[in-house]
């Protein structure tokens, strides 16, 4: 079955009212300060198992750890081209630097035109999943985008709305927002093994995909 091979997100038939967001902002408030240096606050299901419950039969394919962002793309570093990794631990056992394939964005902000890119390399460079993010590696202050170091193609383009979003996100891909502003979502990533096109085929089975 080819459904899923192409493009690299999906829109999601899921519901989101205003009790939701409520309920993620009361737990960004309670976690912000104990979020990790460069992450935003995660969420377990353990602590947090409402948030959970939006994701319907998809609930069991995704990790028990959540981000909540509440930030610019830019401060968080997603504006310059990137590979989603293990950074926020959501693989316990596994390595943070392993590559996570597909996540699931819950948009809890108005639209504003931010659009996601997809890219792919023109070049055999190794490169490694944050080095269009520049800095010393100490000070958030000193990170900045540079998209320009290697030769990209850029090969899709979405526009997040007000849907539930399935996210490619182990190919190359960035963020560009139309006007620096905080964007409230969620990102569930899907279990370490979980492939894109077994994801994609899920939610279609469950009539979730909108076309």
């Amino acid at each position: 079955m080819n459904f899923g091979q192409n493009n690299p997100c999906y829109e999601l038939n899921l519901d989101i009212n205003e009790n939701y967001k409520t309920l993620v902002l009361s737990a960004f408030d309670e976690l912000k300060d104990k979020n990790k240096k460069y992450l935003q606050p995660e969420a377990t299901k353990k602590e947090f198992p409402e948030l959970w419950n939006i994701l319907g039969p998809l609930e069991p394919w995704f990790c028990e750890k959540v981000r909540i962002i509440n930030h610019t793309t830019e401060d968080l570093g997603t504006s310059a081209i990137h590979l989603d990794v293990n950074e926020h631990l959501q693989y316990e056992s596994t390595s943070p630097d392993a590559i996570t394939q597909c996540a699931l964005n819950i948009p809890l902000f108005e639209p504003v035109g931010d659009i996601t890119r997809w890219w792919r390399q023109k070049n055999p460079d190794v490169i490694m999943p944050y080095d269009f993010w520049i800095g010393d590696g100490n000070s958030l202050e000193t990170h900045k985008t540079n998209n320009n170091i290697y030769d990209m193609e850029c090969i899709y383009e979405f526009e997040i709305k007000n849907k539930p979003v399935l996210f490619r996100t182990g190919i190359w891909h960035n963020c560009e927002q139309k006007a620096p502003q905080i964007r409230c979502m969620l990102s569930f990533h899907a279990h370490y093994t979980v492939d894109w096109d077994t994801l994609v085929a899920t939610a279609k089975k469950y009539d979730l995909i909108s076309l």
